[in-house]
């Protein structure tokens, strides 16, 4: 989950240093995608999983 975060973090500063439609702000949308995917891969397990009890 660290680097999840870490990308998210990362992401998030490059959208305020790049230039609307440059390669930055690419770069920053594949950085936010990696990171909510991290975040998918390690949650949807335990949310989609049937209660115990």
């Amino acid at each position: 989950m660290t680097a999840a975060f870490c990308l998210l973090t990362l992401g998030a500063a490059l959208r305020l240093i790049a230039p609307v439609g440059g390669a930055l702000m690419g770069l920053s949308a594949v950085l936010w995608l990696v990171s909510y995917g991290l975040f998918l891969w390690r949650y949807a397990p335990i949310l989609l999983a049937p209660r115990r009890g």
